[in-house]
């Protein structure tokens, strides 16, 4: 969640500061990619009155609230058993919030740390951000730190 300190800290979408008593709405860091339009509610405060004038304000609550929900419930992809240890937790976060994108697929995905390696859709995985990342439909830090550590994961004759 954002620190907020009432009177300092600034709506992100009217850039005045959060009063005392006033409503809000916060969101955790919950989208991955940088160029995906709900990256700006990343990390972000809002007066409840401003954000609820914002035009993808209930598709961010919807996936917000998706992604909280399955983060209660982590489950590995590869091996299918519960992530009990926020050590061996890996999750990719919101892609895309377009339907149609490729990365949309991969949305939520969660793996254990030391199943990375042996999934099946890891060279897959990777192909696709890869080429999303040079479309330029996938951007920012975030990317290039989860790039980094999947290319570290993959056997030796797949990585490039």
């Amino acid at each position: 969640m954002p620190v907020i300190i009432r009177g300092k800290t600034l709506c992100h979408a009217c850039r005045h500061p959060i009063g005392e008593g006033e409503l809000i709405v916060s969101f955790s860091p919950f989208v991955t990619n940088a160029a995906d339009p709900l990256h700006q509610f990343n990390d972000a405060v809002f007066h409840t009155s401003c954000f609820e004038r914002l035009v993808l304000a209930q598709t961010a609550r919807a996936t917000y609230d998706a992604v909280r929900s399955a983060a209660e419930h982590r489950t590995c992809v590869a091996c299918e058993s519960p992530i009990t240890s926020p050590d061996e937790w890996f999750g990719a976060g919101i892609l895309s919030s377009d339907p149609s994108s490729t990365l949309a697929r991969y949305n939520g995905l969660q793996l254990h740390r030391s199943c990375l390696g042996d999934w099946d859709g890891l060279s897959e995985f990777v192909s696709d951000l890869e080429s999303a990342k040079q479309s330029g439909e996938l951007r920012g830090p975030a990317v290039d730190n989860l790039l980094d550590e999947l290319r570290s994961r993959l056997p030796q004759s797949a990585a490039r």
